[in-house]
């Protein structure tokens, strides 16, 4: 099963545990975000690092059909650096992500 149910709400959105094999984010999207977060950078390592030793402190915000991640690729890369198989995510539309965005509900 690809979701799970883990915690109850944040920002008003279910959360609920992704699998990272699951997220395939778009490859524009991948691209950019090889270039602006290098997976082998000390940032990245540290996040990892942290990820593991304190767990996941907000979730990532992805499109409902798991190819675009809204909010979190920073996230995404250090869990998938440092081997994790899933991360809490909330599930948002474009509408969605956008409206939270312009009525500072949700920060990107």
């Amino acid at each position: 099963m690809k979701l799970r149910n883990v915690e109850s709400r944040w920002e008003g959105h279910d959360i609920l545990e992704l699998q990272l094999d699951k997220i395939k984010d778009d490859q524009f999207a991948e691209q950019i975000q090889k270039r602006v977060y290098d997976p082998e950078s000390n940032d990245i390592k540290r996040l990892a690092t942290d990820l593991v030793n304190n767990g996941q402190k907000e979730p990532i915000a992805v499109d409902p059909s798991f190819t675009k991640i809204w909010r979190g690729h920073r996230r995404f890369l250090a869990a998938k650096s440092a081997g994790l198989r899933s991360l809490k995510a909330i599930v948002l539309t474009e509408d969605e992500w956008m409206k939270g965005i312009q009525n500072g509900t949700i920060k990107p």
